[in-house]
């Protein structure tokens, strides 16, 4: 079974006490740090338990935290997998995601979460015994809401039941992924550079040597392919210089775009 989260709520500014901002140097650390290496078949050692009594087509998902995607019967002797589908880093969707969790485990009995992004498991008992709940669900709602915290480790937090959020990455090979694409996204900036002066000095040889009708047509693709521009402003243009062609698909697209 799939499920896409919803991220349709804006997010107002929270300002966070200095107590609270310490607090969570705390939870960083906590969430970050306390994560240990697990045989594989721990993991799968708990799955029957997580989901050995819930039938897929018999699950519902209020219509303000996402929607059912997909849903495939699979063998009914063997647990039921959920996956969530992510939005890295739309604060709104890891806040559905949250819910989708929490959700899933008071009305399904839920037990077991897999996480990506992590590895080992999430050990929240600390944060979970911080005494000022209302200071705790603030600090840890804001740092979701930045960014700065998924969905599924707030959900660790919060979580009412001895349920168990496993970090499910093979930590090195994970690490080694996000550095290749740190390094990529570093190249990428500046292949960028490169590529945006070789556009500036294209667009000079372009002014200089295209006719105005021609330059006018360029500027206008470029616009559509940023967006800019729609497909209608875009055949109306290329039409002036030349009509598609009678009885053809194109004139047939363009007729119905203009009639509306």
């Amino acid at each position: 079974m799939r499920l896409k989260s919803n991220s349709t709520k804006p997010w107002q500014g929270l300002n966070l006490a200095w107590r609270g901002t310490a607090f969570l140097t705390a939870f960083v650390f906590q969430m970050t740090q306390a994560v240990w290496a697990i045989p594989q078949d721990f993991v799968s050692k708990r799955i029957p338990r997580a989901a050995e009594r819930i039938l897929p087509h018999k699950v519902v998902l209020p219509e303000n935290l996402g929607r059912i995607d997909r849903t495939h019967p699979g063998d009914s002797t063997k647990p039921v997998l959920i996956i969530i589908q992510d939005a890295h880093s739309i604060p709104t969707a890891q806040e559905s995601i949250l819910k989708i969790l929490l959700y899933l485990e008071k009305n399904y009995g839920i037990r077991l979460f897999g996480l990506e992004g992590a590895a080992g498991e999430l050990d929240a008992l600390f944060l979970k015994s911080y005494p000022d709940k209302r200071q705790l669900k603030k600090v840890v709602h804001a740092y979701v809401m930045q960014g700065e915290v998924t969905g599924g480790s707030a959900a660790a937090i919060f979580s009412q039941s001895n349920s168990e959020f496993m970090g499910l990455e093979d930590w090195s090979l994970y690490h080694s992924g996000l550095m290749q694409y740190l390094a990529a996204e570093e190249l990428h900036t500046k292949i960028n550079g490169n590529l945006n002066r070789r556009r500036k000095a294209l667009d000079i040889k372009q002014r200089e040597s295209y006719s105005k009708t021609l330059y006018e047509t360029e500027l206008l693709i470029r616009s559509f392919n940023e967006k800019k521009t729609s497909i209608l402003e875009l055949l109306n243009h290329l039409s002036a210089i030349q009509a598609p062609v009678p009885g053809s698909a194109l004139e047939s697209i363009w007729a119905e775009m203009r009639a509306g």
